[in-house]
C-alpha cells in the first residue's frame, strides 16, 4: 500500500471516531433534560470539547505529508473513545427509557384495575381530590350489583369475572363522556360525574338502570342484572372524598333495602349509621352481660293440632320494656363476627333451658337460624359435636334453618359445613323457600331434609291464586324429594285450614302463637289446646 492509501487510515478513523461522538450528543442532551443532573450536562460539554478535539485531530491527519504509526495509534485512540462515549451514552439513554416505562407501566396498574381497565380507588382519589381542589362541583353514583355473589357462585367465578368486564365496557361506551368510571371493588362501580342538577341525575340513573335491563350474552348464558345506586354531591354533602364516597355507599345500601332504583344522601340515613355504630359497640358487652333472651314460636303437627317443634328467636329486651329488634342488630352483628358468638350464645343457651322445656313435656324439634357466616366458624361444628357427646342433647332434637341467599353466598363452603353437620345427625330446614336465587339447585347439591315456604306466598295465599299455586306447588315437590315441610306467616283459621288440605305437614304464625319467653311458652306447652279443627 502506498504512503497515501496509508494516510487514509487515521483519517478514516478518526472521522468515525468524530461521527460516533457526535451522534453520543442526542442521547446525553436527552438524559441531562430527564434527570437535571450536573454531571450529564457536563458530560454534554465535554462530549463538545471532544468533538473539538477530534476535529483538530482530524485536520492534523489531512494535512500530514507522510504516514506514521504514531498516527494510526491515535487514531485508533480516537475512534475507541468515541465508541465508547456512544456505548455509554446509548446504553444509559435506555437503561433510563426502560426505567421510565417499567414507573409508568407501575403506576398505571396502581391506578388501574386489572380485569376492566377502568381507573380503581386510588385513580378516583386523584381525580376526585384535583376537582375538589379546583372547587368543581361534581356528583358521584356508587353503582352496586344486586345478587351477584349468587349469579358467581352459580355460574362460576371465570364467568363472573367476564361479566364484570362486559358490563363495564357496556357502561363505557354508552354513558356521557362527562362520566368517568371506576371500578371499586368485586361487582361495585363509582362514577364521578362533573354535573349536579337533580333532573340530570335522574336521566343519568335511568339511562344506567335502561343499560342494565337488557341481558348480558356471557359464554352462551343470558344473564340479568340489576343494580341498586346511591348518590352523594360535592360540595352539597362534604368537601372529603373519603367522606362523600362513604354516604354515597350508605345511600346505595339503603336504596338495596328499599328497592328504589338509586338514593341520594341525606343526613337521616348518617344518623341510622350512628345508630347502628352504637349498637355494634353495645353488642359485645350485651353478649357478656347475658341481656339477651330466648323467645320460641310453636310449630304445629297439621294432622293432630300438636307442639311438634319450635323456632328459637333472639331478642334484646332494653331497660325501658323495649326491644332492639333482631332485623336491626342481626344485620349488625353478621358484618363481624359477632354473629358467630351470638349463635354459639343460642345454642348454649337452649341447651340450658332445655330441660324445662321436657319437664313442661315438649318432646319436638327446636328450630335454630344459621347465618352466612356460621358457615365458616369451625368452633360451631366443636360446640354441637361437644354436647351431643355429653349426652346434652341428641342431633335429632335439631333442625339448622338456613336461608337461600346464606347458603349461596358461599355454596361450597355450605355444602362442605353442612355435610359435616349431617354426619353427626343434625337435620337442614331451607327457610324462606322461593325468594332466593337458586332453589332447585340447592335441593340437589345440599342434605337437606325440610323446606320451610317463605310467608310472602303464605299470608296472601287466599287473596292470591298464584301464592296458592306456589305454596301447592312446593308442597308436592317437597313430598316428591321425601321432604317435610313447614308453613310460616299462617294468621288465621281459613288459611291454616287450607294449609292442611294441601297436606302440608306442620303449620307456624301468630294464628297458633306469638313468640315467647321461656316461661309463657312452657305454659302453653302446658294449656295447649286443638287450635286447628
Amino acid at each position: 500500500m502506498t504512503n497515501q492509501g496509508l494516510n487514509l487510515i487515521p483519517i478514516l478513523l478518526t472521522f468515525v471516531g468524530l461521527l460516533m461522538l457526535m451522534y453520543s450528543l442526542r442521547p446525553t442532551a436527552a438524559i441531562c433534560k430527564k434527570s437535571q443532573q450536573k454531571g450529564w450536562c457536563l458530560l454534554y460539554y465535554l462530549i463538545l470539547f471532544f468533538v473539538l478535539g477530534y476535529l483538530i485531530s482530524l485536520i492534523r491527519f489531512v494535512s500530514a505529508p507522510v504516514f506514521t504509526v504514531e498516527y494510526l495509534v491515535h487514531s485508533l485512540i480516537l475512534v475507541s473513545g468515541g465508541l465508547f462515549v456512544l456505548m455509554v451514552t446509548q446504553l444509559s439513554h435506555r437503561s433510563i427509557l426502560q426505567v421510565e416505562e417499567s414507573t409508568s407501566r407501575e403506576e398505571y396498574n396502581a391506578l388501574h384495575d386489572s380485569l376492566t381497565s377502568l381507573g380503581n380507588r386510588h385513580y378516583l382519589h386523584r381525580a376526585a381530590t384535583s376537582l375538589i381542589r379546583e372547587r368543581t362541583s361534581f356528583t358521584l353514583l356508587v353503582i352496586d350489583l344486586n345478587n351477584f355473589r349468587q349469579i358467581n357462585n352459580a355460574i362460576g367465578h371465570y364467568l363472573g369475572d367476564e361479566l364484570i368486564r362486559a358490563l363495564s365496557i357496556k357502561l363505557r361506551q354508552h354513558l356521557p363522556e362527562q362520566c368517568s368510571i371506576y371500578r371499586m371493588s368485586g361487582d361495585e362501580f363509582t362514577l364521578l360525574w362533573e354535573k349536579t342538577t337533580d333532573i340530570e341525575l335522574e336521566l343519568l340513573a335511568n339511562q344506567i338502570h335502561e343499560l342494565l335491563s337488557s341481558p348480558l350474552d356471557i359464554h352462551g348464558y343470558s344473564l340479568h342484572i340489576s343494580a341498586s345506586i346511591g348518590v352523594s354531591c360535592y360540595p352539597r354533602h362534604s368537601g372529603n372524598i373519603e367522606k362523600l364516597l362513604q354516604q354515597a355507599e350508605l345511600a346505595m345500601y339503603a336504596c338495596k333495602r328499599r328497592g328504589s332504583e338509586y338514593l341520594v344522601f341525606s343526613e337521616e340515613l348518617n344518623q341510622g349509621a350512628k345508630e347502628k355504630l352504637a349498637i355494634a359497640a353495645r353488642l359485645k358487652e350485651a353478649l357478656k352481660s347475658k341481656e339477651f333472651q330466648l323467645y320460641y314460636q310453636p310449630v304445629i303437627e297439621s294432622a293432630d293440632s300438636s307442639v311438634h317443634g319450635a323456632e328459637i328467636l333472639i331478642r334484646w329486651p332494653q331497660e325501658d320494656g323495649s326491644f332492639i329488634p333482631p332485623n336491626l342488630f342481626i344485620p349488625i352483628a353478621e358484618q363481624s363476627s359477632m354473629i358467630n358468638e351470638i349463635t354459639c350464645w343460642v345454642i348454649q343457651q337452649c341447651l340450658l333451658e332445655l330441660p324445662a322445656l321436657k319437664k313442661a313435656g315438649f318432646k319436638g324439634n327446636l328450630h335454630i337460624n344459621l347465618s352466612a357466616k356460621d358457615m365458616h366458624n369451625p368452633s360451631l361444628v366443636t360446640q354441637l359435636k361437644g354436647a351431643v357427646s355429653k349426652g346434652e342433647i341428641q342431633p335429632q332434637q335439631l333442625i339448622f334453618e338456613i336461608t337461600e341467599s346464606t347458603m349461596m353466598t358461599d355454596i361450597n363452603q355450605a355444602r362442605k359445613m353442612m355435610t359435616l353437620l349431617a354426619r353427626t345427625g343434625f337435620s337442614f330446614s331451607i327457610d324462606d323457600f322461593g325468594t332466593g336465587f337458586s332453589s332447585l339447585s340447592l335441593l340437589k347439591v345440599l342434605p337437606l331434609s325440610q323446606i320451610k315456604i317463605d310467608q310472602s306466598f303464605v299470608t296472601d295465599m287466599e287473596a292470591s291464586s298464584s301464592n296458592t299455586s306456589i305454596v301447592n306447588s312446593v308442597i308436592y315437590l317437597a313430598k316428591s324429594l321425601e321432604y317435610s315441610v313447614v308453613a310460616e306467616g299462617i294468621e288465621d283459621r281459613q288459611t291454616a285450614d287450607r294449609l292442611c288440605s294441601m297436606g302440608c305437614h306442620y303449620l307456624q304464625g301468630y294464628y297458633f302463637s306469638k313468640p315467647l319467653p321461656l316461661d309463657s311458652f312452657t305454659q302453653y306447652l302446658q294449656n295447649q289446646k286443638t287450635l286447628v279443627h
